[in-house]
């Protein structure tokens, strides 16, 4: 008798533990599709412009330089807004 409930068991707790990987796979797949979504979406949009310090016209008097500043630079200048008479 205590072997039949045993086996019930065990098998009634492996078919639990079945459902509940299938149920989590379920969740894994969704959250993929939407990751390869999101990879499609920007691909699309394309990556923004950097600012980086090496293309910014007050380069030679900007005390930012070289401190590691990239993006978004507050201090960052284009150097064709100079040449144009526009200054950010």
């Amino acid at each position: 008798m205590i072997d039949k409930i045993l086996l019930w068991g065990l098998i009634l707790g492996m078919a639990a533990l079945w459902v509940w990987n299938w149920a989590h796979m379920q969740i894994v797949l969704r959250h993929e599709k939407n990751i390869m979504e999101m990879k499609q979406r920007i691909k699309m949009l394309g990556e923004p412009q950097e600012q980086r310090c090496g293309y910014c016209a007050e380069y030679p008097t900007c005390y930012a330089r070289d401190t590691g500043v990239i993006y978004p630079c507050g201090h960052f200048t284009p150097k064709e807004a100079l040449s144009h008479g526009s200054k950010k």
